[in-house]
Order: C-alpha cells, then sequence, then structure tokens
C-alpha cells in the first residue's frame, strides 16, 4: 500500500498543476484542479483509514494533532460562520479555496508524511523539475504565439490562471533547480540541462513583469548560497559578512516594496499599496470576528465594509477583492484566530524539522531542496493567495520534511542517518504483505472515498460546464436554469444578473436578484440591482440602497 501512496503523491503534484478544461469550463483552471486534487486525496485517506493501525506508527503525533485540529477549526468556520454553506464547502469563483480544498490539502500534508524520507526526497524533486520543465515549453509556445488554447487573454501564464501565480510557481521550482545544478557535478551534460532550464524559468519569470517569482529566486540564491558556505571550511570568516549583506539585502527590499530606497524602480509596483489594502482589510476581518472568521472563502462579502475610507477612495471604489492576498490573513479572517493558530501549529511542526534537516543533512542533497521549497512558499504566502496550482507543492513540502525530520531525529552523522533510512525500509518490507498488496477491504475503503470526493468537487465542475453551454446558446432563460443549481456560485448568478439588466429584462432581473439576496445575503451587486429596478415598490427600493451603503459605506457613489 505505501508504493501505491507514493505512486499517488508524486503524481498529485504535477497532475493539479498542469491540469486545465478550457473547451468545456467557464473557469478552465482552477475546478478541474480541485478535482483532481480531491478524488487523489480522499481515495488515499480511505486507504489509510482502512489501514490506520498499520500505518500510524509513521505519522507524526503532534504533527497529526496540528492537522486534525486544524480541520476541526475549518469545520468550526464551516458551521457557525453564517456564510452560505455552498460558497463555503466549494469557494468563491476563481479562487475555491473551501472546505473540501483545504481537507484535500491537509490529506495530502499526511499522506506527505507518510512516505517522506530521506530516499524519496528525489522524487520529490524530481516531480517538481519535470512539472516546472513542462510549464516552461508551454510558455515559450505561448510566447511564440502557438498556443493551440485560445485563451481570453494573452498574457503568459501556463496553466495557473494569470501571470502572478506562474511566476510564484516558477519561483518555486528554480529554487529546487538551483540544488539540482550542485548535485550534477559530477554528470556536466545534465547540469548545462539543469542551467538553461533554470535560466529560461528565469527569463520567464522576468517576462511576467511579476516580482513573485524574483523575490523567490533571489531568496533562494540567498539561502543557498548561505548553505553553501557552511559546507566549507572558511564559513566562520564569511559566515557574518555574508549574514550582514543578506540582511542589508532584505531591509533594501521591504522598503522598496513601499516606494522607498534604491531598489524602488525595480521592485515597487502600485499593485503593492492595493496588496496593502487587501491585507488590512483581512486584518480587520478577523478582530470583527475572533472566534469564527467570516467564512471559508468569505473574504469577498466582507471586503466593501472593512476596507475603510483611505483603501475605499485611493483609485475606484470599485476596485474590490475576494482573498487578502497573503495566505495567514486569508485564514485568519476565513476562519478567525482558531483556524489561525492551527495552520501556524502546521508550520511550527515543519520549521522544527526543516531546522533539524538542514543541520544534518549534507550540501548539496535534495532533501535540502524540499525545505528550500517550503521556505520559499512560505515567503509567498506573505504576498499572494493559496492558488492551488502552486499551493499543492508547499502542502506536500509541509508532510514531506516532517517525515524526513522524524526519521533523521537522532542522526549526528551521515551514517547514522543511512543507518535509520535503512532500518525504515527493512521495517516496510516486514510489513510488505499488509502495506504493499491491498486487500479487498482496503481497495473498497479506497475506491468509497475517492468517490465521495470526485462526486463534491465534480458538481461545481458540472455547474460550470453547465453555465457555460447556457451561455453559449444565449438564452438567458437557460442560463437562469442553470445559476439556479444548488452549486453554481454567486459570480455565475451576477453575470447573469448582469445580463439581464443590460437588455432591460426587468422580470428576469427581478428573479435573479431575489434569488441571489436569499442565497448571499451580503451580495452587493444585488442589494444595487434591488435599488434601481423598476418592478420593486419605491420602499423596497430605499430598503435597498440602504442596505449597499451598509455593505459599502465609505463609497461616494452609492450616498
Amino acid at each position: 500500500m505505501l508504493k501505491r501512496l507514493e505512486w499517488i503523491f508524486f503524481l498529485v503534484g504535477p497532475l493539479v498543476t498542469l491540469a486545465v478544461s478550457p473547451w468545456t469550463n467557464y473557469d478552465p483552471i482552477n475546478l478541474i484542479k480541485i478535482l483532481i486534487c480531491s478524488s487523489l486525496a480522499f481515495y488515499s485517506l480511505g486507504l489509510i483509514i482502512s489501514s490506520s493501525k498499520k500505518l500510524f506508527v509513521y505519522i507524526h503525533r503532534k504533527f497529526f494533532i496540528s492537522i486534525i485540529f486544524f480541520v476541526l477549526c475549518l469545520l468550526n468556520s464551516f458551521l457557525f460562520s453564517g456564510a452560505p454553506f455552498n460558497q463555503q464547502l466549494w469557494g468563491s469563483f476563481g479562487r475555491n479555496t473551501g472546505l473540501i480544498t483545504y481537507l484535500s490539502l491537509a490529506v495530502i500534508a499526511i499522506l506527505g508524511n507518510l512516505i517522506g524520507s530521506i530516499s524519496n526526497s528525489k522524487k520529490f524533486i524530481d516531480s517538481l523539475t519535470i512539472t516546472s520543465a513542462l510549464i516552461s515549453f508551454y510558455c515559450l509556445i505561448q510566447i511564440l504565439g502557438l498556443d493551440p488554447i485560445g485563451w481570453s487573454l494573452k498574457d503568459t501564464f501556463a496553466t495557473l490562471g494569470n501571470i502572478n501565480f506562474l511566476s510564484a510557481f516558477l519561483g518555486l521550482s528554480s529554487s529546487a533547480l538551483l540544488i539540482e545544478i550542485f548535485l550534477k557535478r559530477a554528470n556536466r551534460g545534465k547540469q548545462s540541462l539543469y542551467l538553461l532550464l533554470l535560466v529560461s524559468q528565469v527569463v520567464i519569470i522576468y517576462s511576467t513583469g511579476s516580482i513573485q517569482g524574483l523575490m523567490m529566486f533571489v531568496a533562494s540564491l540567498g539561502l543557498v548560497g548561505f548553505l553553501w558556505l557552511r559546507s566549507r571550511n572558511y564559513f566562520r570568516f564569511f559566515k557574518y559578512p555574508y549574514l550582514f549583506l543578506s540582511g542589508l539585502a532584505i531591509y533594501l527590499t521591504t522598503i522598496a516594496l513601499f516606494n522607498k530606497g534604491p531598489l524602488a524602480n525595480d521592485i515597487f509596483q502600485p499593485s503593492v499599496i492595493f496588496r496593502a489594502d487587501y491585507m488590512h482589510a483581512g486584518w480587520v476581518m478577523t478582530i470583527q470576528h475572533p472566534l469564527t472568521g467570516v467564512g471559508l472563502d468569505s473574504f469577498g462579502d466582507w471586503y466593501r465594509s472593512a476596507r475603510g475610507l483611505i483603501s475605499t477612495t485611493r483609485n475606484d471604489p470599485n476596485r474590490i477583492a475576494n482573498t487578502a492576498h497573503n495566505i495567514f490573513l486569508d485564514i485568519s479572517s476565513n476562519g478567525g484566530f482558531p483556524l489561525l493558530f492551527a495552520y501556524l501549529a502546521i508550520q511550527v511542526v515543519v520549521l522544527f524539522y526543516a531546522l533539524r534537516i538542514l543541520k544534518y543533512s549534507k550540501f548539496p542533497s535534495p532533501s535540502v531542496a524540499v525545505v528550500l521549497v517550503w521556505i520559499v512558499y512560505q515567503i509567498q504566502s506573505l504576498i499572494s493567495i493559496n492558488q492551488i496550482g502552486v499551493g499543492i507543492w508547499g502542502w506536500m513540502a509541509v508532510g514531506f520534511i516532517v517525515g524526513q525530520g522524524m526519521r533523521i531525529r537522532n542522526s549526528q552523522i551521515e551514517n547514522e542517518t543511512k543507518k535509520i533510512e535503512k532500518n525504515y525500509a527493512e521495517k516496510r518490507r516486514s510489513n510488505s504483505k499488509t502495506l504493499v498488496s491491498l486487500s479487498p477491504s482496503q481497495m473498497l475503503a479506497g475506491l468509497t472515498l475517492g468517490f465521495v470526493g470526485f462526486i463534491f468537487a465534480f458538481m461545481p465542475f458540472k455547474g460550470d460546464i453547465d453555465f457555460k453551454t447556457a451561455m453559449n446558446t444565449g438564452n438567458l432563460l437557460k442560463v437562469i436554469e442553470s445559476v439556479k443549481k444548488p452549486y453554481a456560485s454567486a459570480f455565475h448568478a451576477e453575470i447573469a444578473l448582469e445580463q439581464s439588466l443590460k437588455g432591460n429584462y426587468v422580470d428576469q432581473s427581478k428573479i435573479l436578484t431575489d434569488y441571489l439576496l436569499s442565497r448571499y445575503p451580503r451580495d452587493f451587486m444585488a442589494w444595487r440591482a434591488k435599488s434601481v429596478i423598476s418592478s420593486y415598490t419605491e420602499t423596497e427600493r430605499k430598503e435597498a440602497k440602504e442596505k449597499a451603503i451598509s455593505l459599502d459605506p465609505y463609497n461616494p457613489q452609492i450616498k
């Protein structure tokens, strides 16, 4: 069974990152990724549960407890925040970081803890490197204008939806490639190939204009440089100058984000200020809803009321967001302090074992590369969202690092590390009859939960297909029929309402408005529509306007 779980673990990352469905879905990026991730994660969960007595010995207790605490806090927000259940279950359109996604990522982390070992580190890095090579090749096709897919956007974003997510993913993969280049010193051909791939990825990152990947790559360079120096005898002579220069670089980069210092022209982007607005709103939501948050993936419902006067009037009151653009603040605003503490507890356990791996592993090694992937993912977490094609690798690294670290806990030298790895392998072989082959009950458990994961993720996937099909017909009644399905999102209904208002279909506009407000009582667009649709009474329109003002109190356009 462990071998099968290994196959799932090393396939889920590439499949989730590479999968797109542009010919069938209105959202061709996220829904197919969730469908794959949820199906494989729940299938794995079934196998794990069916052999829990045999497998529990491989799971780190504190890590497992922190994951369970995280899941319980997710459920706390889901049940008690008051946000719409379907929105919390599947997430808001274009983000889809709801309950199903986070449960799947939590299972992937446990799976990584099960199979994480020094001997599997190379497989982890190879999986990421191969994926990044395919992504880079597709980027080249897009740059040359030869893309067979007729995307609505012409930017270079590969299979990740936008340039920022592409930049972040290549920032992750570049950290692993730096280690691979060191590892291939004995093979000049492979080393040159990895170097060429790294250069191409840095060029692609630069061409996107997104600073996320560049920041992650530079951070990787700094960490690799430090680890390389530490592996040399003359480290003690250069340690303090290197740390001073690194600290100076971090300081200059930080102030450059605020358009200050000598690096401001190269690093500062106006979007940084907007991200600060989104983060501020996320913290306000956390403070205002400390126990449950505003609901999973429900940031957008509360952004207008939480952003404040400065953010509202900075340029356009209609500039809104459905994420804090900071994973920690996304989690705290969605689930309150309990969910934030649970997430931090997971990361603290990982940090402990990451430091242990860096202490006892030789440089360079695949184990160190996995730790670097996790570190740069944390850096990306401070300035971006948990896009599933990128985030899947961060959560894979979370569990994998704990799995590695717990198996070298007593090692002081390389020989002891090898000895522990040998004992671990022998223990797995001794359980081959129960852990390699699958019994009928294990297969049934895996297929049953895998089917459950598939069905839950397939519902919004199918709903999105139905919506696109209805939109292509141009028949408003079919569009309305598609958005009324329980797994359709608020965004689908808003698009239908917008089309109805533009066509001056008063009756249909009223139907859609009433439907939106019955399911999404904080939907700002629906309240604004109700305030102007003539078929409502004057009193109803006045009350709707007052409600819209309460949802967006600093917006001068609705006073």
